[in-house]
Formats: C-alpha cells, structure tokens, sequence
C-alpha cells in the first residue's frame, strides 16, 4: 500500500469542498424557494428557522458524504478523481460504523486543523481523524 501524499489529499479535500457547497447553495436555494412560495411572514424569528434549517441539513449532508461514500466505496468523489481511497491500517474496508467514527472525528480535526496538519508531516502522511480511527488514505493501484 503506497500512502497519499499531502498534495494530493488536499486536492481531494478542495474537490470535495466544492462538490459539497454546490450542494449545499442548492439546499439552500431549495429552503428559500419552499419559504417563498408558502408565503410565510417574514422577519427575524422566521429567519433564524430557515437559518436552522439550511444548517442542519448541512450537517446531514456532510455526515452523509464522508460517511456513506467512505464506508461503501473507500472514497469520496474528491479521492476518486484524484485516485486515493481510505481503508483500514491491515488495508481492508472501513464498514459503516468506523466511516461514520471517521467521519465524526474529521469534522473535529477540521477545527483544530494545525494539529492535524502537523500529525499529517510527523506520522506518516496520516491526519489526526486517521490515527484516532486506525485508518489510513492510500494511493490506488492501477
């Protein structure tokens, strides 16, 4: 198993990011036009409810994302085009339960993302989300 490197895995971070704010300016557009089109008062308390709304849906989006495409396929579409894939430190598959984990514990790496910057340089290519859920990004075969 040849490990990603840093390059490569954040270009697939990138691709990922703008596949998922696509979606998510569609939800949004989504949330107003069903606002809009119910003709529903508007002010601040109707606002911090779409607000709430296009957040949650937001989180349900990323949960979903890196949770299901990493469990089912080993990769997002951002490490299929760039040719990565996430498996187990032995190589096997994750399974849903440690891509959800994983998934979980991405989201806390993306807050303190210099610490998981500086694992990535010290610990084998490996982010922190990986070292907390035994994982690793590896470079596809071909």
């Amino acid at each position: 198993m040849r490990k990603a490197s840093a390059l490569m895995r954040l270009l697939a971070f990138f691709i990922d990011c703008i596949l998922l704010s696509c979606l998510g300016v569609v939800i949004l557009a989504a949330a107003v036009a069903g606002y809009m089109v119910s003709g529903g008062p508007s002010g601040l308390s109707q606002a911090l409810k779409l607000t709430l709304v296009v957040f949650l849906s937001s989180i349900l989006l990323f949960l979903f994302y890196f949770t299901y495409l990493t469990s089912g396929e080993e990769k997002t579409v951002g490490k299929r085009i760039v040719g990565l894939r996430v498996v187990k430190q032995d190589g096997s598959p994750l399974g849903f339960g440690l891509a959800f984990v994983r998934c979980l514990m991405y989201a806390i790496s993306l807050v303190f993302w210099p610490v998981s910057l500086l694992t990535a340089l010290f610990c084998d290519g490996r982010m922190a989300h990986d070292i907390m859920t035994g994982t690793r990004v590896i470079k596809e075969e071909s």
